[in-house]
């Protein structure tokens, strides 16, 4: 277990690391999600291996729930950093300089609107 996350079915308990996490209804969860990313224009979802796993689950719960119509008109897409990573260790095992050089002048002073950017290029 990496995240330390664990659910029982018997009790319908979630827990972190053995202990009892509170948890919300499902529905709710979802609208609350919706309601935080309603104070964003134009948003973008960035996610690890998001377009083959984490948007199918999501989007199967809000059609579910009746709410993926009012989700759909907050987001403009999803951007996979799973595939950027991967076009990425391509090039830098190409050439060990490059990593070790892109790294250190690149990625310490990049801004998160910035990382959307170079995420976005690599599709």
């Amino acid at each position: 277990m990496i995240t330390g996350i664990s659910y029982s079915f018997d009790k319908k308990q979630i827990y972190h690391h053995g202990e009892p996490v509170e948890s919300i209804d499902r529905k709710l969860a979802l609208l609350k999600f919706i309601e935080f990313i309603s104070a964003h224009n134009s948003l973008v979802l960035v996610g690890h291996n998001i377009s083959t796993y984490d948007s199918h689950i999501l989007c199967k719960q809000l059609q579910q729930n009746n709410i993926l119509t009012e989700f759909l008109r907050l987001i403009i897409g999803c951007t996979d950093t799973l595939k950027c990573s991967r076009k990425k260790m391509l090039e830098i095992t190409s050439n060990k300089t490059l990593l070790k050089n892109s790294y250190d002048n690149s990625m310490k002073h990049m801004m998160p609107y910035r990382m959307l950017k170079v995420f976005m290029s690599c599709l």
